[in-house]
């Protein structure tokens, strides 16, 4: 098939039905595939829900349930069953956020009865993120929009939203240490501004602004290596302040996609998505993810391969596993 035109991915640590799951966009067919543990591969149409560059997928599990929650880049979006017991499910959330379903925070949004229209209002969501924000040993939410940055801490019962009157948001994410969760606006005077997450609510961190200028998208420093996007580079170094670059990527995007805590990246190919896991220290790991079609004997099928890499940084020692999914193809559904 043609390569879609937006990938989105999202991982899980339950083990519960589903290791990974992948939305692909395409003109008239937006699928969301799901990776078993066993290696099996299964899609789900997305009906009703037209995946934007702006869209976002979580999963975890919901009433026990591995399932997946997939927006359109606003306040809706559809819950998917991946243990294929339900319909597609719709959600809304408040304004400045978008429905999550995450381990360690269950679902969050507002499921919608059969027939209930969605009402789509506030700013898109352009990524969502999780962590322990205020240090509290729970797991608190965060959504990134153009102009707001809106958190729920555990236990919470109001979403806090940041918003500055005539800015833009630029950078955001959690950076363990003094920047703790906020993000970095640009003001109406052009200046920088890192606005961090405290008890009282989103406070200006002084000359923060100044040293994180020039980074764009998610930003994760998990105390060993620090994540950040420049022009359309994807940086790695050892802090925020660092100028020492350890590693480079090319149109990579940042995120935990193995929710270890740590950072990811991930980046689409016009043949498949490379994920890299953990790329910083000894135990680092990279997936290979391609699609590809052929004719063996007289059976046309659809090839599903998926390439890993392990990496251990101590020995420089690597050992490889080539797992090869196969399935017939029948009325355009793999």
């Amino acid at each position: 098939p043609e390569a879609p035109d937006h990938w989105i991915i999202a991982g899980n640590t339950s083990g519960a039905g589903a290791v990974a799951v992948l939305a692909a966009g395409q003109a008239g067919c937006d699928t969301l595939y799901a990776i078993g543990p066993g290696g099996s591969v299964q899609s789900y149409p997305l009906d009703g829900l037209t995946l934007k560059p702006s869209s976002v997928v979580t999963m975890g599990s919901h009433q026990g349930r591995c399932s997946a929650v997939i927006t359109d880049g606003s306040n809706r979006a559809v819950l998917v069953d991946l243990e294929g017991a339900a319909l597609n499910t719709w959600l809304q959330s408040p304004a400045g956020t978008c429905p999550v379903l995450a381990e360690g925070t269950g679902l969050f949004g507002e499921i919608l009865a059969p027939g209930r229209e969605t009402d789509e209002h506030g700013s898109p969501v352009h990524d969502v993120f999780t962590g322990d924000f205020n240090q509290d040993g729970s797991t608190d939410i965060a959504w990134a929009g153009p102009s707001t940055l809106a958190c729920l801490l555990s236990g919470g019962e109001f979403v806090q939203v940041d918003v500055l009157e005539g800015g833009k948001l630029l950078a955001w994410g959690f950076l363990e240490g003094r920047y703790g969760m906020g993000g970095l606006w640009e003001q109406p005077d052009g200046r920088h501004a890192w606005r961090k997450l405290l008890w009282s609510g989103f406070q200006t961190l002084p000359a923060a602004g100044t040293a994180l200028a020039g980074y764009s998208g998610r930003l994760v420093f998990d105390g060993e290596a620090f994540f950040g996007r420049s022009s359309d580079l994807l940086h790695v170094s050892e802090s925020p302040l660092s100028d020492r670059t350890m590693m480079t990527f090319t149109g990579g995007r940042t995120g935990d996609y193995d929710a270890s805590g740590g950072g990811d990246v991930a980046i689409p190919r016009s043949d498949g998505l490379t994920i890299h896991i953990d790329p910083v220290g000894s135990g680092g790991m990279e997936f290979l993810l391609g699609v590809s079609t052929g004719l063996p004997g007289d059976s046309p099928i659809f090839n599903e391969t998926v390439s890993v890499r392990l990496h251990s940084g101590a020995t420089g020692d690597e050992s490889h596993s080539r797992i090869v999914l196969v399935s017939m193809m029948t009325a355009g559904e793999v």
